[in-house]
């Protein structure tokens, strides 16, 4: 009787660093290319500026689907001509989203190991979807896969020793024009006609400029970059919570520009109408202030 005994020796964890410590990225998750990426060295002041392709596995296939939809609804619901074309279409869908988790799996591990520190946006895709009119545009946001990049740069940047900084979620990363400001010391905002055009025009010089690579840019310098004067113009109603009645130790207090509430607990209050009518009267708060 011969018995053999198998061993697998467990190599022991060897603690990994970025290949550029040194080195800060701006990554800007976007449609058209999948990241744009922003970079500076802190000791030698080089800077680079790198896109990643967007696969879009499902643009790609949209005419093949399209045709194989149609030779489903032509077939015998039961039949082997239509399991079969059934069977043709989910195996479209499975690459589209193996296509989907590759590129962003590609693309985490590329960031995370190169490079010491990372800072990226905070994105809300369910509000980008809501935001967009068209059919269209709500299925590349979902086609782009963006949320699904975040979550895999954080567990790996752990990994690989490096550091996963999230920009503000309100920071106009887009709008703001990098490296140009106002005679007053402002900021100046790009403008554009649509939402999601490529090229933005800046006001003051009529420089057009590439929406993503400014983005990248001043994602790379924040929270060096001014956030408050950025969103003053804008204030939304969502981003400021419903009035709370104001007591004794409660009281609101500016500080830069920017209103700060007290500590509260408003998971019971409705942000609705009130919460509105609020915003507008902290805009006008601001406005007379800073006048």
């Amino acid at each position: 009787m011969v018995c053999e005994v198998n061993y697998a020796l467990r190599s022991p964890d060897i603690a990994r660093t970025p290949r550029y410590p040194t080195v800060r990225a701006g990554v800007d998750l976007g449609m058209r290319t999948l990241a744009t990426v922003a970079t500076r060295d802190s000791v030698t002041g080089e800077e680079t500026m790198t896109e990643y392709r967007n696969p879009a596995p499902l643009r790609a296939s949209l005419a093949a689907r399209r045709r194989a939809r149609r030779q489903v609804s032509r077939r015998i619901p039961g039949s082997r001509g239509y399991l079969a074309a059934r069977a043709k279409l989910t195996t479209m869908d499975r690459r589209c989203v193996y296509l989907r988790q590759e590129a962003a799996h590609q693309l985490s591990t590329e960031l995370a190991s190169s490079y010491g520190s990372i800072v990226m946006e905070t994105l809300d895709i369910a509000a980008m979807k809501r935001g967009m009119g068209r059919r269209a545009f709500r299925r590349s946001v979902s086609d782009a896969a963006m949320g699904a990049v975040t979550p895999m740069v954080a567990y790996k940047t752990a990994k690989f020793g490096s550091v996963l900084i999230k920009a503000d979620r309100w920071f106009a990363s887009s709008q703001i024009h990098y490296g140009c400001t106002d005679p007053d010391g402002t900021q100046c905002r790009l403008v554009g006609k649509g939402r999601i055009d490529k090229h933005l025009t800046c006001p003051r010089t009529g420089e057009a400029v590439d929406r993503d690579r400014n983005a990248a840019c001043n994602l790379r310098d924040w929270p060096d970059m001014p956030v408050v004067a950025q969103l003053e113009p804008r204030l939304r109603a969502s981003a400021v919570p419903a009035r709370v009645p104001e007591t004794s130790d409660q009281t609101a207090s500016t500080t830069g520009g920017l209103v700060s509430l007290p500590k509260t607990n408003l998971s019971g209050l409705a942000a609705s109408s009130e919460a509105r009518t609020y915003a507008a009267e902290a805009a006008t708060e601001l406005r007379k202030e800073s006048a």
